[in-house]
């Protein structure tokens, strides 16, 4: 196994320390809240809007059958919810595209700490394969674009912190 220590430049907000940035006051489990955060966040957006996720009507107690009667079930349902799990997806991706921000980590894979940020602003460069950085200018709009993300998802940024271009590292 090899040791990852991507650079990484975006515009947006930057954490200096481990927080859950969309349960804040639960405890941070990195096992399960990176990737929870990466994808819950327009989920949330989706469920506030009145779309169900098809996802929570999934049967509970399969992992504990045997895996073939445990796969068939689960083929039966998704077939059976297919048009649901397509429309959820959509629904999920279109609010992605519409804010064009996100929230990842850098620190480390054992103290993960959050940075949200335009989607598009972002270049990662993996150890050994160097980017070219084109000029760091700002969208119009990407300040605004922020301050909707962080307020429809009811995150506070960091103590007096502005957006701004951001260079961080991330230790896999």
């Amino acid at each position: 196994m090899g040791v990852s220590t991507d650079g990484i430049l975006f515009y947006g907000f930057c954490w200096d320390e481990e927080c859950n940035l969309l349960n804040p006051g639960e405890e941070k489990d990195e096992e399960k809240d990176e990737e929870k955060d990466e994808e819950e966040w327009a989920e949330r957006i989706a469920r506030r809007r009145g779309h169900d996720n098809p996802w929570d009507t999934f049967p509970k107690g399969i992992d504990d059958m045997p895996y073939p009667e445990q796969r068939a079930q689960c083929d039966a349902w998704v077939e059976a919810h297919g048009p649901e799990i397509d429309r959820w997806r959509e629904v999920t991706a279109a609010i992605t595209e519409e804010y064009d921000c996100d929230i990842n980590y850098h620190c480390s894979g054992d103290y993960p700490m959050p940075y949200l940020y335009i989607a598009t602003s972002l270049i990662t460069a993996n150890r050994g394969y160097p980017k070219t950085v084109p000029a760091l200018t700002v969208g119009d709009d990407w300040d605004a674009r922020l301050k909707r993300f962080i307020t429809d998802l009811g995150v506070t940024p960091p103590e007096g912190q502005e957006p701004g271009w951001w260079l961080v590292s991330y230790w896999v």
